[in-house]
């Protein structure tokens, strides 16, 4: 039974990725949550006013040179187009707000700030009458950018499994992260069949896009809850962490078979063995980029993160466009996934820990650039005009 637990006193909750166990200070001293203390910790914990400090303010102001620099420099180059009234303007300025917004309203209120950048890119759609998406040229960087998030993504979660802690807890993990998304896919199927007169097919790809969602919106509230010192005994953060990771995983394959079914049509039989064959498929490309990743360059080379880096970021695009050009949807996400996993683990025998080597450090910035673009653009998309003439027809 999962407990409300509290630290003692000047102790620091945290997770050990090398022993895949749970970091809790003076274990011994930890006392539960009386009923009336509760109600407060969770309030601060959705509440949660600080200003920022120097070091985040210079970062910030560094952020915003380096901003104007890039904007002022792009001018020479493109001229009208980044100017006020150009959709690449129109197109950075939606986002640079959304990640604005996003990140103040998690800083103040705790709420993840995907939240508040897909608020910003539905209010610019529908509250200013020009949509830079109309350009054909915003459209197809917008396309490309889509082929990129997933592989940033998928690419990002597999360097942050502890797999000493999946090891000791396979059942409880694997379980995790695929009953739920069972059950997700199949009531989600089930219902719009029988409410909306949707085909099984449709309904089955609808619930796939949805079930991805829950580890999105239930991992950062479990880390919230856990820096908060909830859930410590348990170890629910590590558990929910790396469950999410799998599911992500178990999503992109299942997402991609179904994808590739439905739009690219073809005998009954030959779908039934192209879903079996695309994630065996993607296994055996995932091992073996995975230890190409590791053995080139040499571990040694001071330019190793660097190549390893780009190396599985190339190879994740290519087989991501691969895949989706010959119908193979599946494969990519799974190829992207076990390759991480693969080098993630031969690193880690060499001294690279999993989630504190250069090339997961690489990646986490490489999300906080992509983060914002991913989320305002698709906010961009909920146009309240196209549900009004839904809803009439």
């Amino acid at each position: 039974m999962v407990s409300l637990t509290r630290e003692a006193p000047g102790s620091k909750p945290g997770l050990d990725n090398h022993n895949g166990q749970a970091r809790v200070a003076n274990c011994n001293n930890m006392k539960p949550y009386k009923t009336y203390q509760l109600l407060p910790k969770l309030c601060c914990g959705l509440f949660s006013p600080s200003l920022p400090t120097w070091k985040e303010t210079k970062q910030y102001f560094g952020i915003i040179c380096c901003g104007l620099s890039l904007w002022g420099s792009s001018w020479f180059i493109f001229r009208d187009v980044v100017a006020p009234g150009g959709f690449i303007f129109h197109m950075a300025g939606t986002v640079i707000v959304g990640y604005v917004f996003g990140h103040v309203m998690e800083r103040y209120t705790s709420i993840n700030c995907m939240v508040g950048m897909t608020i910003i890119g539905a209010l610019s759609r529908n509250l200013f009458q020009y949509n830079f998406l109309e350009n054909p040229i915003a459209d197809l960087i917008d396309s490309n950018l889509r082929r990129i998030y997933p592989v940033i993504i998928l690419t990002k979660g597999p360097l942050s499994w502890n797999w000493e802690y999946i090891k000791s807890n396979s059942l409880r993990v694997f379980s995790l992260a695929t009953l739920p998304w069972i059950v997700e896919c199949l009531s989600t199927a089930s219902l719009t069949h029988l409410l909306l007169g949707f085909p099984w097919y449709w309904g089955l790809h609808l619930g796939a896009i949805l079930a991805s969602v829950s580890p999105a919106v239930v991992v950062p509230t479990a880390m919230t809850q856990y820096a908060h010192g909830f859930g410590t005994k348990n170890q629910i953060a590590l558990l929910v962490g790396n469950a999410g990771g799998l599911d992500t995983a178990f999503t992109e394959g299942m997402f991609g078979v179904i994808n590739s079914a439905i739009f690219y049509p073809s005998t009954f039989t030959y779908r039934i063995i192209k879903a079996a064959l695309a994630i065996f498929i993607g296994i055996g490309l995932g091992i073996l980029w995975g230890v190409l990743a590791d053995s080139v360059p040499d571990h040694s080379d001071p330019y190793a993160p660097t190549v390893r880096s780009l190396l599985i970021f190339g190879g994740g695009y290519f087989i991501t466009c691969a895949g989706g050009y010959l119908g193979w949807g599946g494969t990519s996400g799974v190829a992207i996934m076990v390759c991480v996993a693969t080098a993630a683990t031969r690193w880690a025998r060499r001294g690279w820990p999993n989630n504190n080597n250069p090339v997961s450090e690489v990646y986490k910035v490489l999300w906080l650039i992509f983060e914002p673009m991913l989320f305002t653009l698709s906010g961009y998309f909920l146009d309240r005009c196209s549900f009004d003439c839904s809803l009439r027809s």
